[in-house]
């Protein structure tokens, strides 16, 4: 691909698909990526005018030691409410 001349730079931000769904047992991860992702475009219009390009990629999904453990305290907590759920059908 053939760069503009006229395009003096490009900030890139590494974001998550994460930033846009809701993400229990994440939130701290979710969070951080959805400020990268408005803090991106919000940025894009102001350093337009110097010739500066902004992009957010939202990579996803991406095998990494965080994803497993969102996943094993995800099912953690699935496993939880279907205990309390099976206790309480017993108790009725």
């Amino acid at each position: 691909m053939q760069i503009d001349k006229k395009l003096k730079g490009c900030i890139v931000f590494t974001s998550s698909a994460a930033a846009c769904i809701p993400s229990p047992f994440g939130v701290t991860y979710a969070a951080t990526k959805s400020f990268l992702s408005s803090f991106g475009a919000s940025l894009a219009p102001e350093v337009k005018h110097l010739g500066i390009d902004v992009m957010v990629a939202h990579p996803s999904p991406v095998s990494s030691r965080s994803a497993l453990l969102y996943l094993h305290h995800r099912a953690l907590a699935w496993a939880a409410v279907t205990s309390e759920i099976v206790n309480h059908v017993h108790m009725l």
